[in-house]
């Protein structure tokens, strides 16, 4: 374990949660209201539209991104003097905007190819303004990664509620004015560059990186470089495994099934923000935790998400379908199918950023990486043999099975690691099947009973109630809030 000065030991565990819970609570309610607008008003063919604009944006933006931001908060989180900190966070930016600027350039370039190849036009500007989103998104996420690997998420709080709240007051502006994909996508730009420029300040303050002693070596650079080639290649496998479905439901069909699939998947990722919240949190401590406290926080903090994601699995088998055609509307006939398909996936999507953010840290992404490819494999060998066929539930169930390898895999690196079982895995869901289990009846029962909207969405909040008093009144769940309440 390693001994770190109070003044870099940053804020506890509790607080760090809190705050990026924070965060994914602002980005739960922005974004998903933006999502749900521009769902309604883009309609399927546009909204198609850019989701495989903001896919293609994914697969550039991941492995410069998630690289060089991972790459960084490893370094950073393990240092004990205030100048070395600096130093890695300069030289993780100097590699981030050469990167950045290279992505950008070559997306622009290559705007007009790609648009072609789908058979729309009207793909190349959304594209070439990809550029720019792809670049100021780059920089926001170093700077709130570099936050959250100083123990410091209040800060990267600040810039992302930020730039939620630009997007969505910018973006809806533009496309209630007729400007349609392209102002979603401007608005998306302005809000990233803004926010990572405000980011940039606020850490300059802190760790002062423009000073002579912050000036990057060859040495910093070269050791940030080399885990950062490492992690975007885990990175890039896992971005192709999320964005591989809306690229080929395109290619084999058109961006108007694109957008049928796209519209639940994006709101059912909303459910999956808790997770990001909790592994901003764990992935720092655990550099500097016993093995035991790592251990203990990791499983506590897991079983409570467990506990989350069956109640939300429950609830998309059972009233999701008819939820998510309330809020998407009528124009998105497939949705409720793709909904219920997307059940296991919602389930497995909490530990999955949790498990990955923990081993990162630790080192481990090489560990990661043929899992992270196998996982991209499989969904994609699964689409091309079922959308032909079936269609975007053929997607749905690609993912499912790519998320169910994935997440095995990494377990399996858990356990190496610092000792996670998939005994521990069982153990832990146990005590909450059985609450679930009389959610999904009675969800299920006033489903059938009703078509009524608001009784359905009445009785998930009743039954949401009733999951949450039962949990709670847990021996073992008081003894767990209190114990990932300790600061040490």
């Amino acid at each position: 374990m390693t001994r770190t000065p109070r003044s870099l030991a940053g804020q506890g565990f509790a607080h760090n949660a809190g705050a990026a819970f924070g965060l994914q609570i602002v980005s739960v309610v922005v974004t998903g209201a933006l999502t749900l607008a521009l769902i309604r008003l883009l309609g399927p063919l546009d909204f198609g539209r850019y989701a495989i604009t903001l896919a293609i944006g994914g697969i550039v933006l991941m492995p410069i991104d998630a690289g060089l931001t991972g790459s960084t908060g490893r370094y950073v989180a393990q240092e004990t003097k205030r100048a070395r900190v600096a130093q890695m966070l300069a030289s993780g930016l100097v590699l981030k905007l050469v990167a950045g600027l290279i992505a950008a350039v070559a997306l622009i370039v290559a705007a007009p190819f790609i648009a072609r190849a789908y058979g729309d036009g009207r793909l190349a500007w959304p594209i070439r303004l990809l550029a720019g989103v792809v670049f100021g998104q780059s920089l926001l996420g170093f700077v709130i990664g570099s936050f959250n690997a100083v123990r410091i998420a209040s800060r990267g709080l600040v810039v992302g509620a930020l730039e939620s709240v630009a997007e969505a007051a910018i973006a809806l502006g533009l496309v209630l004015g007729g400007a349609g994909v392209v102002g979603a996508l401007v608005g998306r730009l302005a809000a990233f560059l803004a926010a990572a420029l405000v980011g940039l300040v606020l850490l300059d303050r802190r760790f002062r990186l423009r000073r002579r002693v912050a000036r990057p070596t060859r040495s910093t650079i070269r050791l940030v470089g080399r885990y950062a080639v490492t992690l975007a290649f885990v990175d890039a496998a896992w971005t192709l495994f999320v964005q591989i479905d809306v690229l080929l439901i395109a290619a084999f069909l058109d961006s108007r099934h694109a957008g049928f699939f796209q519209a639940p998947a994006r709101v059912l990722t909303l459910v999956s923000y808790p997770a990001l919240a909790v592994a901003t949190a764990i992935g720092p401590r655990i550099t500097i935790d016993s093995s035991a406290t790592s251990l203990a926080r990791f499983r506590g903090s897991l079983q409570l998400l467990l506990a989350f994601q069956l109640l939300c699995a429950v609830i998309v088998v059972t009233a999701g379908a008819s939820i998510v055609q309330l809020v998407a509307g009528a124009n998105y006939a497939d949705a409720p199918l793709v909904t219920r398909a997307l059940a296991p996936w919602v389930l497995l999507s909490g530990v999955a950023p949790v498990a990955s953010k923990a081993l990162d840290y630790l080192g481990a992404g090489r560990e990661r990486l043929p899992f992270a490819v196998a996982a991209a494999l499989v969904n994609t060998l699964i689409d091309i043999a079922l959308i032909p066929t079936i269609g975007i539930v053929g997607a749905a169930i690609g993912t499912d099975v790519g998320i169910a390898v994935f997440v095995g895999g990494t377990l399996l690196v858990c356990r190496r690691r610092f000792g996670y079982t998939f005994g521990h895995f069982f153990t832990d869901i146990r005590p909450f099947v059985l609450p679930a289990a009389f959610v999904a009846a009675g969800l299920t029962a006033v489903d059938i009973a009703t078509d009524a909207a608001a009784l359905l969405a009445l009785a998930v909040v009743l039954a949401t109630i009733l999951y949450v008093a039962f949990v709670v009144r847990m021996p073992a769940f008081r003894g767990l809030v209190r114990s990932l309440a300790d600061r040490s």
